[in-house]
């Protein structure tokens, strides 16, 4: 449906137009409006005032910029504006914290006044004082002085000569150990052989002795020293020396020692044993209450050694009523183990003999000779049987070894000799057997060896038998073996005495043997035909000699392997053996047993009986066989069985060099266990002395004396009692330089740093105080009327004993006197004490000396600064004040009337006196123009007119309610407010208190104030003001305290304009430059410019205002009276200068004006024939070449009259103001002048009509509201085509159809 509907409007719409194309393309066109804003300003009439007096009842401010710093100019131009910008500093003067366009509330806020603010100068006591020549407040007390008090002269007393030296006498103990001689003859021996030494009494010898019967020698040597040693060291010090005279008396206490007290021990060890401990103690009294002063242990100390050490003290103090003990205990050890030994070299053989009937060895102890040494021991001590004996055995002996009696024995010294010589040791009664005889030729035991006994018996079995049997076999091998080789029966073996020769005569020991060798192979055959068979050729025959004695082995048996072979039978004969022979040699003599017994057991069954010895030669059986039987016997001496008698362990020798060569020892080697005593003596030496280092005393001191007060007399003035005076803080000083002296501005004066020449006010007393006593002093000084709060200044101070104190008391912010006593203060009292309480004391000693240095004081007072006198006044006068007089009035300001003279004073008194009286008189004067206001005052001839009036001010001392609870320094404030109907006075507390709390208002009846009308009648455009004052009273003064003010007069200004009055606001709007493009494109295509403005007047005058356009921020004033810029009236009914200004009108001289901006020509050009104003000016310089150039110019754009305020009041001052709306047709030349591509300036001249001579007053509350723009109606066809940017930007301007 609705496609449809479309496609029905599109045809109708197509068919029903007749469509045709233009024969050129062109750009359709309309008129369109374009506004440019140009103003939109409030220009306050507080922006015509000017610097100087004439202002307004706004709170003033640093003009200085956002940034609120004068020292840099603002970019964004607020600094110097004239106007409040939010940051810049302002006084707050109704404390509602924020800047208002009036301050204190009046019935003519923000009216223009003249305005005319000054100070008081400072007016103080410090004044007085110099047109007095008097010094209230600085007392030079520097000739003020405590004379030096001796309280205790100096005193010494060396201590030393009643101590006791040495502490304790040298203790000597002798040691002597003596032990007795034994019954046993051994032991005093053995004593005896060690001198200087002591056995230990539980030790055990290897010969029999027993020890034990000496005494213990550790107990004998401590008999001396079993108890302690006790010694008695008296203390007597006689104290009564110590005289203190009239201060009193002292008893002592007790004495403490110096800790660096050293005592030195030493102690000599004369024991031969080591002591276990020394112990030594000091007891502070008997030594049974166990009150040790100090106490030493030394262990271990060894025998003979001198041992040094140091006593420590587990205390420091005693007391005098007793004496020390000093008590010595030694302690050895009774079990020590003995350290030393003691050798003994003992020669048993002296104490051995040989019992002569038993034959048994009998020890007798008793006679064991002991040696110094082992070599004198070993040559003079026997080791082997210790006395000889010989026997001669033979003699027992028959020839036939019968025994047939006793032996011979030889005994003595001679025995060896005798025995030998009568005796004959070789005795033959040897058994010889010849056991051949026993053995056959074939080793085998055929009967009984055949035995030769007696003295022939060796040479007749020599003779007759043959102790070798040759028991030989010789065995012929070659019998057991074939030519081949082969064994083919056993060897054939010869025994006997000739089987050698006989086997060797039988036998053939070389056998020959041939083999066949194969040349070819190399094979060998034991026959030849076998050989031929297997070898293509005839075989070769070798020869070979065999000696078969060789096949033999160890055990004699035949093994062919060990056959040797030779190439030639000679060869084999020269080294072959015929027979093997075994050569068997046997010693018979070892067949006999130590009984004789011969031994015949054939146990390995070799034929040979066991006990027979076989050697390989005969040489090696006679060698080594003995014949003969010898049996001799030998003991040692020193064996342990000999010496215990212990027969059956008894070991024996067959000779003395056997019993030597067995290492029998000549002596036996001992060690005696104990101790070597020297000649000695036990000593004990203690080296120190008692050190005091403090004495504890009692003291009782007597009364110190009385002493008369220090009094320092307080200066007196004839116009002033001083009841009471208040001291500055002490940092004050007199600040005049090198010279002294006030104002001559010499080195360091008025530097604010107190040179060493300069006089400082520190308000001390300065006390010096030696303590050379043993005690802390206090000194207690009372300022009787020096105050410190409510009561009475007092200082104690402790001066620590032995030592000297300067301690300052400082004065400052201390009262001197007492005003409620009701007396003068006529001078300073100062009462002292110097006291040491009664009580225990410790006194200092050095090297046991007590020194009491001299005890005594002094004092000085420094300068001293008052802060402040509370006296009686008798009325002074304080020198006049005088305000700086208000400057000129600035120009184009003489047409104004006072409407009223407003004057605020504010008075700050810190003087607390009951009444304080201010006069001053308010001077003006008709100053002619461009006089210096000096000379002006001075110049007597010139009318002038006086206000005086009086002021009772405000003090801290004012009322005796003290409702502001003043204290002295504090500021009474007091505001005056004088028109002409009153004088108010306003009396606050505090500066910033808003609040009065007093007030006092008295009207002028029209008698009082006729001065002031007059004043105000007269009209002056200078004043002045000038002052005194007059204190009187009861009250507080101090050097420091003023009185100062400041005053302000307002006088609102009443305009009277005779003619009309121009003048141009400071604020000035800024037209940016307009794109070239853009400018020419409006100059082609401007239809028509129309110039929109909205005024508001808030101000109550008839105004006109012309809005200004330039190139420049220069707007003259006088620019429509330029036409003619020749010097004139005003009024052009007045010629000369002098009767225009006498006529109350302005002379005009434009060209010096104008010469001060660099113009000296102008080209006017006036709106009409029919207006004569400004229309165009062009302001001429000298260029660079001397030329006429253009430096800039200013063209009017539009006049304006502001309708009147809707409301005003009674009083003429606007309550609403009025709108109203203006346009107007610009013509090319002023539309030229908004759209040209240079930056533009606009402000506007406003004209306010003449009062016709009725004054009018102006507030800075009125302004003028500007708000203007410009509408350009441009006709797009003469812009299109020229520049896309513009078309684009007007796409989205309101279309209007041409």
């Amino acid at each position: 449906m609705n496609k449809r509907i479309i496609i029905a409007l599109v045809a109708i719409v197509f068919y029903s137009c007749e469509l045709k194309l233009p024969e050129e393309p062109e750009a359709p066109a309309w008129y369109l409006p374009i506004t440019i804003p140009l103003i939109d300003t409030e220009y306050g009439f507080e922006g015509i005032l000017q610097d100087g007096i004439i202002t307004t009842t706004a709170e003033p401010y640093e003009d200085c910029g956002i940034d609120n710093n004068c020292a840099s100019v603002d970019e964004d131009g607020s600094q110097g504006n004239g106007l409040y910008d939010l940051g810049e500093i302002f006084t707050d003067e109704n404390g509602n914290g924020i800047w208002d366009e009036y301050g204190l509330t009046d019935s003519l806020n923000n009216m223009i006044q003249i305005e005319f603010e000054s100070n008081f100068d400072s007016i103080g006591l410090s004044i007085v004082e110099q047109q007095l020549g008097l010094n209230f407040f600085k007392l030079d007390l520097s000739d003020i002085a405590i004379d030096p008090q001796v309280i205790q002269s100096e005193m010494t007393y060396d201590l030393s000569e009643n101590l006791p030296s040495p502490l304790v006498d040298p203790t000597v103990i002798p040691v002597e150990i003596d032990i007795p001689d034994s019954e046993n003859p051994l032991i005093n021996t053995i004593l005896e052989s060690c001198s200087d030494f002591i056995p230990d009494n539980e030790q055990n010898l290897s010969i029999p002795v027993d020890l034990s019967s000496v005494p213990d020698p550790i107990a004998l040597a401590t008999q001396e020293i079993s108890e302690p040693i006790v010694v008695e060291v008296p203390l007597d010090i006689d104290m009564d020396a110590i005289d203190l005279g009239d201060l009193g008396e002292i008893t002592v206490e007790k004495i403490i020692l110096s800790d660096e007290m050293e005592w030195e021990v030493e102690f000599r060890n004369g024991l031969p044993f080591i002591i276990q401990s020394l112990n030594f103690n000091i007891y502070k009294g008997e030594i049974e209450n166990d009150d040790k002063l100090t106490s030493l242990s030394i262990d271990d100390i060894l025998p003979y050694t001198t041992v040094t050490d140091y006593v420590l003290f587990d205390s420091y103090e005693l007391t005098l009523d007793a004496s020390l003990f000093a008590e010595i205990e030694i302690i050895v050890d009774s079990d020590e183990a003995p350290q030393e030994q003691c050798d003994l070299n003992i020669c048993i053989s002296d104490g051995i003999s040989i019992d002569d009937e038993s034959g048994e060895v009998l020890v007798d102890e008793n006679n064991f000779t002991i040696y110094d040494n082992i070599d004198d021991c070993n040559t003079g001590c026997d080791p082997c049987l210790g006395e000889n004996l010989f026997v001669c055995v033979s003699d027992a002996v028959d020839a036939s070894g019968n025994i047939v009696g006793d032996p011979t024995l030889y005994q003595g010294e001679s025995a060896e000799f005798d025995c030998t010589s009568s005796c004959d040791p070789c005795l033959d009664f040897t058994v010889a057997v010849c056991i051949a005889d026993a053995v056959d030729a074939s080793g085998n035991i055929v009967g009984d060896p055949t035995s030769y006994q007696g003295e022939d018996a060796q040479a007749s079995c020599e003779g007759s038998c043959s102790p070798c049997l040759d028991l030989t076999t010789s065995v012929c091998v070659a019998d057991a073996v074939d030519a081949s080789g082969n064994i083919v029966g056993d060897p054939t073996s010869y025994q006997g005495e000739n089987s050698q020769a006989i086997c060797e005569a039988a036998c053939a020991p070389c056998l020959q043997q041939v083999t066949y060798v194969c040349p070819i192979d190399s094979n060998i055959y034991d026959e030849e035909v076998d050989c031929n068979d297997n070898c293509a050729i005839a075989c070769v025959s070798v020869d070979a000699f065999a000696c078969l004695t060789d096949a033999l082995d160890g055990d004699g048996n035949v093994d062919v392997n060990l056959i040797q072979t030779y190439a030639t039978s000679g060869e084999c004969l020269a080294a072959c053996d015929p027979c093997f022979i075994e050569p068997i040699h046997a010693c018979t003599t070892d067949a006999v047993d130590d009984d004789g017994n011969v031994l015949d057991d054939d146990l390995d069954g070799d034929g040979i009986p066991d006990g027979i010895t076989i050697y390989n030669t005969e040489g090696e059986c006679v060698t080594a066989c003995d014949p003969c039987f010898n049996g001799s016997i030998y003991v040692c001496t020193t064996d342990s069985s000999v010496i215990d008698g212990d027969g059956n362990d008894l070991v024996q020798y067959s000779s003395e060099a056997e019993c030597i060569a067995s290492g029998c020892a000549s002596c036996l080697e001992e060690s005696l266990n104990g101790w070597s005593i020297q000649d000695d003596e036990i000593t004990f030496n203690l080296n120190g002395d008692l050190i005091l280092d403090t004495l504890v005393i009692n003291l009782e001191i007597n009364e110190t004396p009385e002493v008369e007060p220090i009094l320092i007399d307080f200066p007196s003035f004839d116009q002033i009692e001083v009841r009471e005076a208040l001291i500055d803080d002490g940092t004050q000083f007199d600040d005049f330089g090198l010279d002294g002296q006030e104002d001559t501005n010499d080195e360091g004066e008025g530097d604010s740093v107190n040179q060493e020449y300069e006089i400082l006010y520190s308000n001390e007393f300065i006390l010096n105080v030696n303590n050379g006593f043993f005690g802390d002093a206090e000194l207690e000084l009372n300022f009787s009327n020096i105050y410190d709060g409510e009561t009475s200044y007092s200082e104690s101070i402790v001066i620590e004993s032995q030592s000297s104190s300067s301690d300052t008391f400082n004065l400052s912010n201390k009262r001197i006197g007492d005003r409620d006593l009701g007396i003068n203060l006529e001078s300073i009292e100062i009462d002292y004490d110097f006291s040491i309480q009664d009580g225990q004391y410790r006194i200092p000693l050095t090297d046991n000396i007590l020194s009491i240095d001299e005890t005594g004081y002094s004092a000085e007072v420094s300068n001293i600064k008052l802060k402040s006198i509370s006296a009686i006044t008798e009325e002074i006068d304080f020198p006049q004040v005088q305000s700086v007089p208000m400057q000129d009035l600035p120009a184009g300001f003489e047409g104004f009337e006072i409407y009223d003279i407003f004057m605020d004073m504010n008075i700050y008194n810190q003087i607390t006196i009951n009444t304080v009286n201010a006069t001053f008189n308010l001077t003006g004067k008709k100053c002619p123009s461009g006089m210096d206001t000096s000379t002006c005052f001075d110049d007597d001839t010139i009318e002038s007119k006086n206000f005086p009036f009086n002021i009772a001010l405000d003090s801290p001392n004012r009322t005796e309610e003290n409702v502001c609870g003043y204290q002295v320094g504090d500021i009474a404030t007091t505001r005056i407010s004088i028109n002409k109907d009153s004088q108010i006075t306003r009396y606050f507390c505090s500066m910033d208190d808003v609040e009065p709390y007093d007030i006092v208002e008295e009207p002028f009846d029209g008698e009082n104030n006729v001065n002031l009308l007059d004043f105000i009648y007269f009209g002056p455009n200078q004043m002045n003001m000038v002052g005194g004052v007059l204190i009187d009273g009861e009250g507080t003064l101090r050097e420091n305290d003023n009185l100062w003010g400041d005053f302000s007069i307002r006088a609102p200004l009443a305009f009277v304009f005779n003619e009309d009055w121009v003048f141009i606001p400071q604020d000035i709007s800024i037209i940016d430059a307009m794109d070239e493009s853009l400018s020419e494109q409006i100059s082609n295509s401007l239809v028509e410019a129309d110039f929109n403005a909205e005024f508001t007047n808030g101000s109550p005058f008839g105004i006109s205002m012309s809005m200004l356009v330039s190139d420049s921020t220069l707007f003259p004033l006088y620019l429509d009276n330029l036409g003619d810029i020749s010097p004139r009236c005003s009024n052009n009914q007045y010629l000369d200068q002098s009767t225009c200004e006498d006529s109350e009108y302005t002379w005009l001289n434009y060209s010096d004006s104008l010469s001060d901006i660099g113009v000296n020509s102008v080209s006017f050009q006036q709106i009409n024939n029919n207006d004569d104003r400004a229309y165009y000016v062009e302001f001429m310089g000298q260029d660079m070449n001397g030329e006429d150039s253009l430096l800039f110019w200013v063209g009017r754009i539009i006049d304006v009259s502001f309708i009147e305020p809707q409301e005003v009041d009674d009083n003429g001052f606007v309550v609403i103001p009025s709108i109203s709306f203006s346009t107007e047709v610009l013509d090319a030349t002023r539309v030229s002048w908004f759209t040209a591509n240079e930056q533009r300036y606009m402000v506007p001249m406003i004209t306010l009509a003449s009062t016709e001579g009725n004054p009018s007053a102006l507030q800075t509350t009125n302004y003028l509201g500007v708000r203007s723009f410009l509408t350009l109606i441009l006709d797009t066809g003469g812009i299109s085509n020229r520049s896309d940017r513009i078309i684009l930007h007007q796409q989205n301007q309101p279309n209007s159809v041409k």
